[in-house]
């Protein structure tokens, strides 16, 4: 007989009354017969005392058994600190089922041994449970111990349980189950908050505001961002604390969203944050900056940092800036600083730096910088620069400087000189008057110089040597400065005609004083096509600006930003003119303004077809309530909108528009919302009085919404990489080509076969955050293209709302198998998140092969946005495709193997479940961290496990034999 040992009840089978014991010496569990026990309210995880001896029976002879098994406690799982779990049962049959729980790919198996407290469970019921692996069978999870959550009573555990791991029916659980009076205020809160479940629309954000400020007015509650972040996303406790609903923040969610947040935006976070956050957001985008190379040259990003940092003293940080400056001192060039420096981003620079660095063409810098006051309020460097233009001119006169090369210069320096420094300008004149040859005064007269010259003498002398142009340009000066000449005959002084200006329009090097069109923001250029336009209206001449215009479009070099103004301002007579690859290439030469009106002419021009079929696609709204005789108010939504820039307009009952409503934040792309999309479930009160709107209530809550998704991009992953000194130009979209390949498939559709209209859903945020998650829709086409092979068709996968520049995608297929082959595409369109990404893999993996040979895929082609002969380059690619070989298709035994994979994306398509939240991944069980027991398994437990085990591969075995001679046997009437 051994001496005495402690040990636990880790196995108890009530129905044949025995078990094992865990001692602590031993390296195995001892088995014990309830015929040992001292006592007999046998329960698992009893803590008792023992003996050993060799048992004697045939079953167990010569191994150590238990007897005289005493109990010295009932086992207390809270204070042995069990990785307790909450899930619920599944499969059960009285003796074994499962539990259903979030792990990493292995069930846990529940045998009715392992119960606790009650025996009595059922589907659905949840429990509470350890998971571990047993030592004996290493291929399974198992529940250690179970016991139903009714048996529960210690409200902080459950809810400890739900703040951990946030099961949501653990959520539902407690609401049903604890009443106000059970728990403290903050609990109270909480519980209501966790009952609003997930907030993914603007009203579950409002019921959220309204709680918030409930308890806040109510019970004078100030919420804990420690429990809002529980259950709220990032971006909805970034729109309550920007709204001051609540005035607590998580700083490392406020600086991941500065990063990416707007100017306006970044300014009030400064001013919102405490002063030590604030210098800690500061540093973290100082150092965004620097990897991202924002810092190397001036760009709107730098631009708002300084502003931020120094211009603006409502958020200033002077120690900080101090820093920067230094930076950028070495980063920058010296135009870059004195520019910084002129608009007051960085303060003082050295004086001589500044003038030896300084373009003194610049007018408008020329002009910031004489405003600059000395200490006494005196111009600062008015003296200096004054100088500085003076001795130019003297160089000019002394014929230092060549006047044919520099006279664009020269008239350009004369104008502000002129305007700056108005005394000291005559005396310059002077002395040009006397230097300059006569036809070089008359060049700077005609330019516009105010310098003293007989013009209509000279021009008497000279005009054969004058070219049609600066003809053109005297008589439009002379006649303005003298009223009372005879017209006719300065007219007849001179002989202006087409084939002249044609002439000058071709030869001419075009400069930044005489330029062939107007120039926003830019009053010193001598505009070409302008002064023939002005010379026709006042002298009533026919001059054909429109030929004038098409001979400098097809003279100069395709392509610059001349081709792109001579479109912009409307001087060329065709639309045809209009080349979305050559004038890409030169957009970034255009100023600010120009490329705003360029998009708008753009997208307005070259979506014209598209607009027009959104247009006639807008949904009549027939849900309204008659006012009064002249007065209806509608109950719409997006789809009965018609939405243009700055101004909407609703579709009535008889299908005609109302008049245009002004809608500050209205645009075009509104219209391109599929009708799938939450924000076309926000209801619209439109009131409209003899065709005019004259209210629109609810516009608001979609630009919150679309804010929301703003917010949701900008929390999203930031880019680390290093970039190059670019800037990010926002282009006009190549509707055309894009019309032209969509128009080509619907041209080749196969006939008798219709399209296939397949719903692609887009989690807009997926590629910048797992855990977002709205998702919209894409509207694709499956096109049925002939190849030539009689036996073969093609399969076109492209993208037809022109939500997105996508690339098209070839399958292959034979006749008799087209329609199960169109079936499987939209299948995966419909239901496999990155699957375009997976078809273009170049993977070496078996499966991916048989995975794409299975739907017939051949090629993708991307479009060439943005080069030239894209239509033609993706028809020769495509062509190249249907001629490629048909792929062929897997044996049953390959699908198989592909049944349970799938591809390695980084993200999965949002499942369509009910508005819960969802699991934290903290809750998910990694093998890994799952504690191994000796678990001894029985024979029946063993036998009866395997059997369902068995049944279940059974029944798949046979419903996938089933389907596949199902779906290889259908015959359709594609008709």
């Amino acid at each position: 007989m051994s001496n005495i040992l402690t040990g636990t009840i880790i196995y108890w089978n009530p129905t044949f009354g025995y078990g094992f014991i865990e001692c602590t010496y031993l390296q195995s569990s001892i088995f014990f017969h309830k015929s040992n026990c001292t006592y007999t309210n046998i329960q698992l995880l009893d803590n008792v005392s023992l003996r050993t001896s060799i048992a004697n029976s045939k079953k167990h002879k010569g191994k150590k058994i238990a007897i005289e098994v005493t109990l010295i406690n009932s086992g207390d799982i809270k204070s042995q600190e069990y990785d307790l779990r909450i899930g619920i049962i599944q499969n059960w049959n009285g003796k074994f089922g499962y539990i259903d729980y979030p792990t990493d790919g292995k069930k846990i198996l529940l045998a009715h041994t392992r119960l606790l407290y009650s025996k009595s469970i059922q589907n659905d019921d949840l429990v509470i449970f350890n998971p571990i692996i047993s030592s004996k069978d290493t291929t399974q999870l198992f529940a250690f111990f179970a016991y139903p959550i009714s048996m529960e009573k210690d409200f902080r555990f459950l809810k400890s349980q739900y703040e951990k791991y946030q099961i949501p029916a653990l959520k539902d659980y407690i609401l049903n189950n604890y009443k106000d009076n059970e728990l403290t205020l903050t609990e109270r809160f909480e519980l209501e908050l966790m009952s609003l479940g997930i907030i993914s629309t603007s009203g579950d954000y409002l019921r959220l505001v309204d709680l918030v400020r409930k308890y806040s007015k109510d019970f004078s509650f100030t919420e804990d961002i420690n429990i809002l972040s529980k259950y709220i996303s990032e971006t909805y406790l970034i729109q309550l604390w920007e709204s001051d609903i609540i005035n607590s923040y998580d700083i490392e969610t406020v600086k991941s969203y500065f990063i990416k947040a707007g100017a306006n935006t970044k300014r009030a976070i400064i001013q919102k944050v405490q002063k030590n956050d604030k210098d800690i957001i500061i540093d973290n985008y100082f150092d965004y900056l620097k990897t991202i190379n924002k810092l190397g040259y001036i760009n709107n990003e730098l631009k708002t940092f300084l502003d931020i940092m120094f211009r603006n003293e409502k958020t200033r940080t002077l120690p900080f800036y101090e820093k920067v400056k230094q930076y950028l001192l070495s980063s920058l060039t010296p135009d870059e600083l004195i520019d910084l420096w002129l608009h007051d981003y960085i303060d003082k620079l050295n004086e001589s730096y500044i003038v030896k660095n300084f373009n003194i063409g610049d007018k408008n810098s020329i002009k910031l910088l004489l405003e600059r006051k000395d200490e006494n309020g005196e111009q600062k460097y008015a003296e200096l620069f004054s100088k500085i233009y003076e001795q130019y001119f003297v160089d000019i006169a002394k014929g230092n400087l060549d006047f044919e090369a520099e006279y664009p210069n020269l008239v350009k320096y004369l104008k502000i000189f002129e305007e700056e420094f108005k005394d000291r300008y005559v005396e310059i004149i002077d002395i040009l008057q006397k230097t300059l040859k006569p036809h070089q005064q008359f060049t700077l007269w005609v330019l516009g110089i105010n310098i003293k010259l007989d013009a209509h003498t000279f021009v008497e002398k000279n005009t054969k040597e004058i070219n049609h142009y600066f003809r053109l340009k005297f008589i439009l000066r002379y006649s303005t400065e003298n009223k009372d000449i005879d017209i006719q005959n300065l007219l007849n002084l001179v002989h202006i005609d087409l084939t002249g200006l044609k002439d000058f329009a071709i030869n001419y090097k075009w400069n930044h004083v005489i330029y062939p069109t107007k120039i926003i923001e830019r009053e010193e250029i001598n505009s070409f096509l302008n002064d023939v336009i002005t010379y026709n209206s006042e002298f009533n001449k026919n001059l054909n600006t429109l030929e004038l215009a098409d001979i400098i479009y097809n003279s100069i070099e395709k392509y610059n930003e001349v081709h792109i103004r001579l479109w912009l301002y409307d001087y060329l007579k065709d639309k045809k003119y209009y080349n979305f690859v050559g004038f890409r290439e030169c957009f970034k030469n255009l100023s600010n303004n120009e490329r705003a009106l360029f998009r708008d002419k753009a997208n307005e021009q070259d979506f014209e077809g598209i607009s027009k079929i959104e247009f006639s696609e807008v949904k009549p709204c027939t849900n309204f309530v008659q006012n009064n005789k002249t007065t209806k108010t509608y109950n719409a939504y997006i789809e009965n909108i018609y939405f243009s820039n700055g101004f909407i307009k609703l579709r009535l009952e008889n299908r005609d528009y109302t008049e245009q409503f002004q809608q500050e934040f209205s645009s075009t792309g509104l219209n391109r919302i599929p009708s799938s999309d939450f924000l076309n479930k926000i209801p619209l009160n439109i009131t409209v009085e003899s065709n005019k709107i004259t209210e629109a209530i609810g516009l608001d809550k979609i630009f919150t919404e679309i804010h929301t998704r703003e917010i949701e991009e900008a929390l999203g992953t930031v880019i680390s990489g290093k970039e190059g000194n670019k800037q990010d130009y926002s282009y006009a979209e190549d509707w055309l080509l894009r019309k032209q390949i969509i128009d080509y498939l619907n041209a080749n559709q196969a006939q008798n076969i219709e399209i296939q209209i397949v719903n692609e859903p887009k989690n807009i945020f997926r590629r910048l955050d797992e855990k977002s998650g709205i998702d919209v829709f894409e509207k694709n086409g499956l096109y049925t293209i002939e190849t030539g092979n009689k036996d073969e068709f093609a399969i076109i996968w492209e993208n037809i709302d022109l939500s997105e520049n996508r690339a098209t995608y070839i399958f292959k297929c034979l006749k008799e198998n087209h329609n199960l082959q169109i079936q499987k595409i939209t299948t995966k369109i419909s239901s496999l998140a990155q699957f375009r990404s997976t078809l273009i893999s170049t993977k070496d993996e078996d499966k991916l092969t048989i995975f794409k040979n299975n739907l017939g895929f051949v090629t993708s082609i991307r479009r060439d946005r943005g080069k030239n002969e894209s239509f033609s380059n993706w028809l020769v690619r495509f062509e190249h495709g249907l001629s490629e070989l048909l792929p062929e298709l897997p044996t049953i035994e390959d699908l198989e193997t592909i049944e349970n994979w799938n591809p390695q994306i980084p993200h999965t398509r949002k499942k369509n479940i009910p508005p819960k939240i969802k699991p934290k991944p903290s809750a998910v069980l990694n093998e890994k961290d799952v504690t191994k027991k000796d678990i001894p398994t029985e024979q029946e437990q063993t036998k009866e496990t395997n059997n369902i085990h068995n049944n279940k591969i059974s029944l798949i075995n046979t419903l996938k034999t089933f389907n596949q001679y199902f779906t290889q046997n259908l015959n359709y009437d594609i008709r």
